[in-house]
């Protein structure tokens, strides 16, 4: 939990300090634009100003979590399309659950004001790029591939590390609507990450719900996440988003689990052997007369 934590306040730290670097300069730029705003009774900023500001904390945040702690190798397994197709149907499945819990949870006014300024910011090409590029980068980096990977080296139980990786996934999103859906992707992102130790695949999926999200919003205008159908057709893609998840979970439970090994350890020039007993040496010929 410590773990999970520490590297939390220091995504957010991070993200507070880039916003703020370019909170006044993209404020100037937005009052010498439009003067009308200096006379207007309250300030609101722009989606662009909101966007570029998002922008600037998350380039400030990736920048030290992939150069100090985060994991971003590409490991690449054989059969690598079926492993994204699987993640794909497995996103589905995930999806249908959390708008049908979505549909039946309550919402606060908190939460959608949250989220319109997420829509505003959704038909913004600098919020596109934050939304559909930058957060999966950043947020996969930041709870799969620092703090599950390193609860995943310190803690025996990878149930552990995955829970509480979702957990701090949700709850850094700041309201209940977003929660539910990155409660629930983080503890399925979580599994793949566990199962394959490729952040990509994990950054495949966040990206891919992230795009799916923006493009629903342009189609329907509607941000809150609720389903538009009767309480039985709920159920019913209730059902068929776990068959979808079982389905995947059986899929890639055929697959063998990659746990990184260390490098190999010298000494004097030799390899070491797992039991840590040096390599036997080769018996030297002697030379021929």
């Amino acid at each position: 939990m410590k773990i999970a934590i520490k590297y939390v306040l220091i995504y957010l730290g991070l993200s507070i300090v880039g916003a703020v670097a370019l909170l006044f300069p993209t404020i100037i730029v937005e009052l010498a634009l439009n003067p009308e705003l200096l006379a207007a009774d309250e300030f609101s900023m722009s989606p662009w100003t909101q966007s570029i500001m998002m922008l600037g904390s998350q380039l400030l945040t990736l920048y030290f979590f992939w150069k100090k702690w985060a994991d971003y190798s590409f490991i690449k397994e054989s059969g690598s399309k079926s492993f994204f197709l699987w993640a794909a149907i497995g996103w589905v499945g995930c999806v249908l659950i959390a708008t049908f819990i979505q549909t039946y949870a309550p919402q606060w006014d908190w939460d959608m004001g949250i989220l319109k300024e997420i829509g505003d910011m959704s038909r913004n090409p600098l919020g596109i790029i934050s939304i559909c590029v930058m957060a999966p980068l950043l947020e996969e980096g930041i709870f799969r591939g620092t703090i599950e990977r390193k609860l995943l080296e310190k803690n025996r139980n990878p149930w552990c590390a995955i829970v509480i990786s979702a957990l701090a996934f949700a709850i850094v999103h700041g309201n209940l609507t977003q929660g539910i859906i990155a409660l629930i992707l983080g503890l399925f992102m979580g599994w793949i990450y566990y199962r394959t130790r490729n952040i990509w695949l994990c950054i495949f999926v966040h990206a891919l719900n992230n795009t799916v999200s923006v493009v629903g919003t342009w189609a329907t205008g509607d941000v809150s996440g609720v389903s538009p159908f009767s309480l039985p057709v709920d159920l019913l893609l209730l059902a068929v988003g776990i068959g979808l998840v079982i389905i995947f979970a059986l899929q890639y439970k055929k697959l063998p689990i990659f746990v990184p090994q260390p490098e190999d350890k010298v000494v004097e020039g030799l390899p070491v052997q797992p039991e840590g007993l040096p390599a036997e040496v080769p018996e030297q010929q002697e030379p021929m007369e």
